[in-house]
């Protein structure tokens, strides 16, 4: 499912895919993927807000309670993305991508 997505969902580059999980009936198409990164919370957050507004989507950063970056199109497609510590060093990711 990981690799099957738009490139607004598509996991950063080097990025190691933990779990992933999926449905393409509609009205759920929906895409689920952990993944982990030696990469920085802050550059994956950059990351992640950029491909949602290049992709045209209203994106905003929430820090509280934890690092999370909303977005949402017109179309009802809906992009999560959840940045938090990881083990052995590593920075861990929730995806959930929905498409239109």
């Amino acid at each position: 499912f990981a690799a099957n997505v738009p490139q607004v969902a598509a996991i950063m580059p080097r990025g190691m895919v933990v779990q992933a999980a999926g449905a393409d009936s509609a009205p759920c198409r929906i895409r689920i993927i952990r993944y982990q990164t030696a990469a920085a919370p802050e550059d994956l957050l950059q990351y992640h807000y950029a491909r949602a507004v290049q992709a045209g989507l209203d994106a905003a950063r929430h820090a509280v309670p934890e690092d999370i970056i909303a977005a949402a199109g017109k179309d009802g497609e809906t992009l999560i993305v959840h940045v938090r510590p990881g083990v052995h060093g590593l920075s861990s990711v929730d995806l959930l991508y929905r498409a239109p």
